[in-house]
């Protein structure tokens, strides 16, 4: 559920990561990162699930389809643009600093939005409950 509501802001991302290259728009961006996720979740299931079912740690079994779905990101834009190693390499730094300075200013108005509510106060007593102080 949580990769369906991030997918926009991804496709945004990667737009703005290959904005000089003007050669796709972000609803295309937004089809190629549905199509790597719709990947990376059949590829997940049927990985994890019996992993998980024999008792294996699938949480090291995630973090190494997290490094799958990286290279086939990187694979995939690869193919749609033509970029050097280098280039590559640059484009997946700006877009992992883009994410960055989203993700914050969305943790900034989640936050904000909580504190005009009175939601984070309620959220801060629960916490001190939790933890008996």
């Amino acid at each position: 559920m949580l990769i369906l509501l991030c997918l926009p802001i991804y496709a945004l991302i990667a737009k703005l990561t290959f904005i000089k290259y003007k050669k796709f728009n972000y609803t295309e961006h937004l089809v190629t990162m549905t199509y790597l996720m719709a990947h990376y979740t059949i590829i997940s299931v049927l990985i994890i699930l019996p992993v998980a079912i024999l008792g294996g740690n699938y949480m090291e079994v995630g973090m190494f389809l997290n490094l799958l779905l990286f290279f086939m990101t990187c694979y995939t834009y690869k193919k749609m643009y033509p970029l050097s190693v280098k280039q590559l390499l640059f484009s997946v730094f700006l877009f992992f600093v883009f994410a960055a300075v989203i993700f914050i200013i969305l943790e900034i108005i989640f936050v904000a939005y909580l504190f005009l509510t009175g939601d984070l106060q309620e959220l801060i007593e629960a916490s001190k409950a939790s933890q008996g102080l």
